[in-house]
């Protein structure tokens, strides 16, 4: 039995094995049914959450898409080594080493760094970023392959939306602070 990253294997129902691999000798018919639970969260999970991310834009803009993480604890974090995934967590960029968000900063991860004007907040990336238009689910795991943040948007709709660049954002990425 191999669950996803993000679950780990406890058992088998009705059994009492506890080994995600068994070797069977069939008599008859046999129902194994393998028993998943989500791993814990990340240490940092109400730290560090996405605040914005941009994944349309017009013709002309060359910039790419990119996705800005924010740090609202009290403390710098060092992201070495993090993963940021749109697919599966094999698959995700991994966080450059020396990569410190700064308490209460900002960081972007963007498909095209070079092309990216920040307002001075760094910037990681050169990766195959491209945001799907139709909506999907982005995820941010420490170092320790436990899941920070994640986050599902939805489609882009011409109709409702224009033709107009623009970015989802936390208007107030402080107001998610537990008190």
């Amino acid at each position: 039995a191999e669950p996803r990253h993000d679950y780990e294997f406890v058992g088998w129902k009705g059994r009492n094995d506890r080994s995600a691999e068994l070797t069977v000798m069939l008599t008859g018919d046999l129902e194994l049914i393998p028993v998943f639970q989500p791993k814990k969260s990340s240490g940092y999970k109400d730290s560090v959450i996405f605040n914005e991310i941009c994944f349309f834009q017009l013709e002309s803009d060359t910039s790419g898409d990119w996705v800005e993480i924010y740090n609202h604890s009290t403390k710098d974090i060092d992201l070495s080594g993090w993963v940021f995934t749109e697919s599966t967590y094999k698959k995700g960029y991994v966080i450059p080493n020396g990569t410190i968000l700064t308490k209460n900063g900002f960081l972007i991860l963007a498909e095209h760094k070079d092309r990216i004007s920040t307002n001075g907040s760094p910037v990681v990336g050169d990766f195959d970023l491209r945001k799907k238009k139709k909506g999907e689910k982005i995820r941010l795991y420490d170092n320790q392959g436990l899941i920070v943040d994640s986050l599902t948007y939805a489609k882009y709709e011409k109709e409702v939306h224009g033709e107009n660049a623009f970015s989802l954002n936390l208007v107030h990425p402080d107001s998610l602070r537990s008190s």
